[in-house]
This record gives structure tokens, sequence and C-alpha cells, in this order.
């Protein structure tokens, strides 16, 4: 396993090591990429993460002309004007898929999912390649997404050859998965741009209808720690109690670790004996570090605290993850 930096790295160095599997950094969160016409790479992907046959993998593209490469038909008003405002960016269009793109690829449906990353690296390699890349998420399917090199070393350690690392993610969750059908906007996964931001820049109908893409199925946990987590949703105050009655009628259980943000009083945690992780004073900071305070807490505590907050801006994306990660979800 080699591990470069990002920073200043000479692209024509690495270009050979596409040909095989490659750890790349996103703004979302760190990838494994592979040319998307090299099947063998493709299908290391899913061998390596433990994916789901079924669950297809999201395509990176560096410009519209290879966009057209691998979709079938015109590009629809509604989503010219997302790719005008959020590309290069956080966002995932579902297109009609030429045949060129193997099944594999695209887990047995008759589309293809595709953005353009917003990392500059990263689509001065594809535009060197010539060719889309596969890039989903660096992590062992159902665990936490990584954010960092760290992350990725600890699921894979030295199975991929190349690592490129490019600091923490800047944003810290998956980019946001839309379709257009039957004349309105579907939101498939809530993302790095929120569901207001869309709206805003189109003059369609604009649905969230989570869990509906791909080989996700509902009975699988996503995103999840080793520990078991239990998420607290409800107003802050409530939330604020409820993890203080948790922790006190858990006497049993050693280490307990909990995931708070700003918006709380950290100090009544002061006399109890939990890790505290906070999360960030904002929705913003709170999607960049609430992966890495997971994985933080999962590696010395036997249960993971959770405080959920509104389902707002970046709140959105944040709870349909904890949501998904959760062992059991406390309403209060």
């Amino acid at each position: 396993m080699r591990v470069v930096s990002a920073e200043g790295l000479d692209v024509e160095s690495v270009l050979d090591f596409f040909e095989d599997v490659v750890v790349v950094p996103t703004e979302t969160v760190y990838g494994l990429a592979a040319n998307i016409w090299n099947l063998r790479a493709v299908e290391r992907i899913f061998a390596l993460k433990g994916r789901p046959a079924n669950n297809p993998l999201i395509a990176g593209i560096s410009s519209v002309q290879m966009l057209e490469e691998i979709v079938e038909g015109p590009i629809p008003l509604q989503y010219k004007k997302l790719i005008e405002n959020f590309w290069p960016g956080p966002l995932t269009l579902l297109f009609k898929s030429k045949d060129n793109v193997s099944p594999i690829v695209r887990g047995g449906l008759n589309t293809i999912a595709v953005r353009m990353p917003g990392s500059k690296l990263l689509l001065k390699i594809i535009e060197r390649l010539g060719a889309p890349l596969v890039i989903p998420s660096a992590n062992i399917s159902g665990r936490p997404s990584p954010t960092t090199i760290e992350h990725v070393i600890e699921d894979f350690g030295d199975e991929v050859k190349l690592m490129i690392d490019g600091g923490p993610s800047s944003i810290g969750v998956e980019s946001t998965i839309v379709q257009y059908v039957d004349g309105r906007l579907q939101v498939l996964r809530p993302g790095g741009i929120t569901v207001e931001r869309i709206k805003d820049v189109v003059d369609c109908e604009v649905i969230v209808k989570k869990n509906e893409w791909g080989g996700k199925e509902k009975r699988h946990k996503h995103y999840s720690p080793k520990s078991p987590l239990v998420l607290f949703k409800g107003r802050q105050e409530d939330i604020k109690d409820g993890i203080l009655k948790y922790i006190s009628e858990s006497s049993n259980i050693a280490r307990v670790g909990v995931a708070l943000h700003s918006g709380m009083d950290l100090k009544i945690f002061s006399d109890v004996k939990v890790d505290i992780f906070d999360m960030g004073d904002d929705k913003k900071n709170i999607c960049k570090n609430f992966f890495r305070g997971i994985r933080k807490l999962d590696k010395v505590n036997d249960i993971i605290l959770v405080a959920g907050m509104d389902c707002d801006e970046q709140g959105h994306a944040i709870m349909d993850r904890l949501e998904k990660a959760a062992d059991r979800v406390i309403e209060l």
C-alpha cells in the first residue's frame, strides 16, 4: 500500500494505478475509484466492500460530453438547471443508461447514477483518463462512511495499492441523489445539496422519497458502528433529559459514548462518566463531523448515544444516516 498526498500531486504519476482500485478524496467522503470500462476493477470494488450486486455504483465524470457518452436521450430541462447550479458538486442525477455501461455498474437497473465531483484533483484525473470513474464510498458496506484517510485504512488496511490523502472531507456526507420522473424531481437520498437549495433553482415539484434507489433494503443497517447506536429524537431539552436518564439507568454498561452538538448545554454532562464528542455548532459543521465522531466513539465505547436534530437544511441528510445506523430510536 502506498499513501500519497493530494497536495501538489503529479496526476500523470498515478494514472497507471487506475488499472486497479484507487482510494481517492472527494468533497463528500473518501471513495474507492475504478475505471467504469474496467470490469475487473469494478468487480473488485464490490468484493472489497462486501457490496450487494444489486446496489448500483455512481459514475464520476469531468464534462457534459463524457455524460453524453453513457446516458441515453436528451438531458431534461430541470436537470440542466441543477447541473448549471450544482455541478461540479455533491449532486447525483439518475439517467437512462446507454447499453455500453455494464449491468454490473448499474446494479441490473436500466438507469445510471452520475455526478461531477467537486474535487479539482479528481476532475483532472478523470479528464486525463478519458473515462468516467465509479466512486462508491471507501468503507466496508454497512460501516460509517470515511471522511479521512485513517478511516479508509481502518476498513481496508493494505488491500488497496494506492491511497490519495486529501485531508478531511469538506462536506462529510455523500451526494444527494435525484431522479426526474413524471414532471417532478424525486430526492432519493438526501445529501450534500439540501432539498431547499434544489427547490430554489427548479420550477417543478420536488418530493423526498428515501430508500428508493438501488439495492439498499430497509431491513439492512447502513453507516453503522460496531457498538450499538441509540438515536434520540425530539425537542433539544427532551433529548438532553432523555440521554441523562438513559445513562443513569445503564449502570451495567461500562463505557458510554455520547455524540452531541453545541446547541445543547454540554456542561450538564460534566458530572457523568461518559465519553463526549461535540459534533459542532451548526448543521454544516455537524454534517462534516458526525461520521468522524461515530467512528471515534466506536473505538472505545460499548454503546453510542446520539442527539438528533431537526430535518431541515443539512439536518435532513444527517438524520437520514443516523436513522439508518441506529439499533434503536427513542422518540421523546
